[in-house]
């Protein structure tokens, strides 16, 4: 099985004190976010020359000099806005890195992960990284090369209140509760094979609560429009770090599965220089400090990356 991906009612302070920051409560908040159309982090530096490991030719990129690259935002702590607008999280210190050392210069587009793809084989990026699973039929479609390995794990509301057992051992407690998950993930995908089982036994189907976006996945939890959440476990936990006084974790990780960085199958100089760009680090141990450093100990590099 592969990897996924993959709030307000509460009152002003919780967002205040939370990094996720939902497209639906920042007017109210009062911040000052880029627009959700094309985002842009930090500008990285170019990387010094002895670290610049390949060249793109302009040929093989949206825009000379820039490395364009599409990513479902907000997914914490993979990629998200802090309260002041900066652009941070594990996959944009990777991709910032990638960048760096094919001497680029990244430019980051807020997309949809449901049509993600779409907006890669669109031209409308270079590539995608946005913890994608590596899958058979995403791989029919753009090429991917692995990059990350995590699980993914159930989550509810803090203390349980609807006293729900642990569905990783029994997963016949899933039938007729209502769970919230983001379109286009592999977690849309594994429920509807939790449900299967639901028939069977004479229990009440899933009630699948699908999301546009992550973020608001997580307010359908908040909001007991959903009373389980199911997402890849460094979100998940990412959100327990921030409020663990809001969420708990439902049993442990179910699997763990590799993430691709997407690129356009025919795009073959790109596909080689990002492979490269990414060996490269994981070779002198960025990629691990990134992972470290974003409390993603769970998450491991894919074998023969």
């Amino acid at each position: 099985m592969e990897s996924g991906r993959s709030h307000r009612t509460r009152g002003a302070g919780l967002w205040r004190s939370l990094v996720v920051i939902p497209a639906l409560v920042v007017a109210g908040l009062g911040l000052r976010i880029p627009p959700s159309t094309l985002a842009r982090s930090a500008l990285a530096t170019i990387a010094p020359k002895g670290k610049v490991v390949a060249s793109v030719p302009p040929s093989a990129l949206v825009q000379n000099g820039r490395l364009t690259i599409c990513s479902d935002i907000p997914y914490a702590p993979k990629e998200f806005y802090t309260t002041d607008g900066t652009l941070e999280g594990s996959d944009v210190d990777i991709g910032n890195e990638i960048a760096a050392r094919l001497s680029l210069r990244p430019v980051w587009v807020n997309s949809v992960f449901d049509t993600i793809i779409e907006a890669l084989q669109s031209g409308k990026c270079d590539i995608i990284l946005s913890s994608m699973g590596i899958s058979a039929k995403r791989s029919q479609q753009i090429a991917q090369i692995p990059y990350d390995t995590g699980g993914q794990t159930f989550l509810v509301n803090k203390g349980n209140p609807e006293h729900i057992g642990d569905v990783t051992k029994n997963p016949l407690l899933l039938c007729g509760l209502k769970v919230s998950v983001e379109l286009g993930t592999v977690e849309q995908d594994e429920l509807k094979v939790y449900d299967a089982p639901c028939a069977k036994a004479g229990k009440p189907a899933i009630v699948i609560v699908s999301a546009v976006k992550a973020d608001t996945a997580v307010e359908q939890l908040l909001t007991h429009k959903a009373q389980v959440l199911f997402n890849d476990e460094a979100p998940n936990a990412y959100l327990i770090l921030q409020q663990p006084n809001e969420f708990q974790l439902l049993g442990k990780s179910v699997f763990k599965g590799t993430e691709g960085i997407g690129v356009v199958k025919t795009n073959v100089a790109l596909q080689k220089a990002v492979r490269l760009a990414y060996k490269s680090m994981e070779r002198d141990g960025t990629v691990q400090r990134i992972l470290t450093k974003w409390h993603m100990s769970g998450d491991t590099l894919p074998p023969g990356s």
